[in-house]
């Protein structure tokens, strides 16, 4: 399983993101060129060219890295990690680059994208299905992929049709704080939507008798129960990502609070067009068949019901509850100040049992349904992951998440194979987090091929530091991981 890694400059240039040197395959005329330099821009060619992709050719104008995943008619979905349009923690640009895949790693996915069509037509479309509070147009605009689009557009569109969709039915407005003000409909995705049953090929079989258990944050636990109990486990799709040939997966390099990191396979959550289908935790603690909170007391107890409902019914109320919440946070740490983990709800820590399962059945779905949704044993489409890790995310992670300055990007085939690589690049053991270390490779509709033995991973770099097995290489940094996850998940040396 190839993996290349390239370590580069953490930062990102400004838009529509031209190249500052002129390559031979370049699909653009040589007055495009960047004045200021880009180092992004060679950093994912050169993974590209690392994991052998038309290796023979390389440095020549007839180099076609995506030569073998683009056809005549190819549908193409690029799908980056799309959580919010800003960072919870601070308005600061750096925090924002943090928290969402940038433009710059995009561009010359899509030039190459270009390079393969070589004229023929072909439909390339970026999608993704934020948080129901998210602002697209502010996504699209800030992460520099409206400009990019409306280059290529003004000067390389003969036979292509290039879109972003935002795939959500509905988008909530909210107030800073929080407060539901309204709800918008949104057209989602123009295809239309499909639903799945993994069924007993589901990884959250092992769960039925939870099922009455599962919840959904911000959603009522009606519909998600009803599409995961009695034997079926419904997961609702867009069209737009089951009539795809090739799935590009650029994910982030970060922290997250209910998986411990959110990298290839949890960016997958947002292929999904109705999140009341996706299980993240069971309601309770551990000791009533719950994982969302490890604590239970009447106060997490109380958060667990209220703290939705009480956003629902407007601003006034909700800010009015906050500093009553603030006050009962304080008297639930005091009460139980030996256990850090005392605050901790949403299934926000290690003990997490569900939602690594969730995230396996979507990748299952990724690579083996077809058009029509049916599922077949062998992948019924392409597949490549490019990780953003130019700025990545520590802390407080998917929607809070600190700037890390890793300049890496890490790109393969397989998406635990990356995800492994990333997670000790972040100087975390990915032993010790479950959406890896649960990987059955023989559970029918693999997603995947590792098998737990690092040895399995070709690390393929053109730096010295990474030219040897996964367990010699030193992280670029240590990421502090979320506090649920804080003390259990780095590694020990």
């Amino acid at each position: 399983m190839r993996v290349s890694v390239v370590k580069t400059k953490a930062y990102y240039p400004r838009a529509p993101f031209h190249p500052s040197e002129y390559y031979p395959e370049y699909p653009f005329p040589s007055h495009y060129i960047s004045e200021v330099a880009n180092s992004v821009y060679e950093a994912v060619r050169q993974a590209l060219y690392l994991l052998g992709l038309d290796s023979k050719n390389f440095g020549t104008s007839v180099w076609n890295p995506l030569k073998d995943f683009v056809e005549e008619g190819s549908q193409i979905v690029i799908k980056p990690n799309f959580v919010n349009h800003y960072n919870q923690l601070s308005d600061e640009r750096s925090y924002f680059e943090a928290l969402v895949s940038q433009g710059a790693v995009m561009r010359p996915i899509l030039d190459y994208v270009l390079v393969a069509a070589r004229g023929r037509p072909y439909k390339l479309t970026f999608i993704d299905l934020p948080i129901q509070t998210a602002d697209f147009e502010i996504l699209c605009r800030e992460t520099g992929l409206e400009k990019m689009i409306d280059f290529i557009h003004a000067n390389k569109h003969e036979n292509g049709e290039i879109n972003f969709l935002d795939l959500r039915d509905y988008r909530l407005k909210t107030a800073r704080s929080g407060a539901v003000i309204n709800r918008a409909k949104l057209p989602g995705d123009p295809l239309g939507y499909i639903s799945i049953d993994l069924g007993e090929n589901s990884s959250l079989g092992p769960l039925e008798r939870y099922t009455h258990l599962f919840r959904a944050p911000d959603y009522e636990a009606n519909t998600t129960i009803e599409m995961h109990s009695k034997g079926k486990h419904q997961y609702i799709l867009p069209r737009t990502i089951l009539e795809s040939d090739l799935l590009i997966n650029v994910p982030k390099l970060k922290v997250h609070r209910k998986v411990g990191v959110t990298l290839s396979l949890k960016n997958l959550v947002g292929i999904i067009g109705d999140k009341r289908c996706l299980p993240h935790f069971r309601d309770g603690s551990p000791e009533k068949g719950g994982d969302e909170y490890p604590v239970p007391t009447t106060i997490n107890f109380m958060r667990s019901k209220y703290d939705f409902a009480l956003r629902k019914m407007g601003k006034p109320i909700w800010e009015l509850a906050r500093p009553i919440g603030r006050i009962l946070l304080h008297l639930n740490q005091h009460l139980h100040k030996d256990n850090p983990l005392t605050n901790i709800i949403s299934g926000d820590w290690y003990g997490n049992d569900t939602v690594w399962r969730m995230v396996h059945d979507l990748n299952r779905i990724l690579f083996h349904a077809d058009a029509k949704g049916i599922l077949h044993d062998e992948p019924q489409r392409q597949y490549l992951t490019l990780v953003d890790g130019i700025i990545g995310g520590e802390g407080e992670g998917p929607l809070k998440p600190k700037p890390v300055e890793s300049g890496l990007i890490v790109a393969g085939f397989d998406p635990i194979a990356v995800d492994v690589t990333c997670t000790r690049l972040m100087g975390l053991d990915w032993r010790k987090i479950p959406q890896f270390a649960r990987y059955d490779p023989k559970q029918r509709y693999p997603f995947s091929r590792f098998n737990g033995d690092t040895r399995q991973i070709n690390l393929l770099t053109s730096g010295t530091p990474y030219n040897s097995y996964l367990e010699s290489i030193q992280p670029v940094h240590t990421f502090e991981p979320s506090s649920g996850w804080k003390g259990h998940i780095e590694l020990c040396g």
